[in-house]
């Protein structure tokens, strides 16, 4: 790994550590009125109070080549507003599928511009061993995964609204000996 492939990785590691411990938090602790945990993330986004208020824009963008990404941003009334930070968020090993869009919208609701991208090309899985295939096809093939990656990031720094000096990732398993097969 290079110099700058190396401190881009710390970078992203001590970015999601600063901007989102409160997310994770969030994420993992949020309980409902019978204490027994949220499973459905959509559930847990209303259960967060002003979150809830929070209008949000979303689409389906083309960001790199047949790659398309699901881009959502909370709606500002403010003429003069600051930009935002924003978030590209890398899928877990089934894609982007509905849940990672929910989490994006989560992750939105609270002030970042959060582009989920597509590392599959379209595909969404639905069991272990087509998610297994999709996950192989990309750690065949690498060279494309960063370069939709950055392709991302070159993506959301173009946006207006968005703070090019606070881009972040986020991502989940990637299904390592169906480490991931939890869903």
């Amino acid at each position: 790994m290079s110099k700058i492939g190396l401190s881009s990785s710390i970078f992203f590691v001590l970015s999601s550590m600063i901007i989102f411990p409160s997310y994770v938090n969030l994420v993992q602790g949020q309980l409902n009125s019978s204490d027994d945990p949220i499973r459905n993330v959509t559930a847990l986004s209303n259960s967060t109070g002003n979150a809830t208020e929070v209008e949000l824009q979303n689409s389906t963008v083309s960001y790199f080549d047949d790659a398309k990404g699901y881009l959502v941003f909370p709606v500002r009334q403010e003429i003069n507003a600051s930009k935002l930070p924003a978030v590209i968020m890398i899928h877990e090993w089934w894609g982007l599928n509905n849940h990672i869009k929910d989490m994006a919208n989560l992750l939105a609701k609270e002030g970042y511009v959060v582009l989920a991208t597509d590392l599959y090309n379209g595909k969404v899985a639905t069991d272990p061993n087509e998610a297994g295939n999709l996950v192989q096809s990309v750690r065949a093939n690498q060279e494309n995964a960063i370069t939709n990656l950055k392709a991302a990031v070159k993506y959301v720094s173009s946006l207006p609204i968005v703070d090019k000096s606070k881009i972040a990732s986020i991502g989940w398993c990637f299904g390592e000996d169906n480490h991931c097969n939890w869903h």
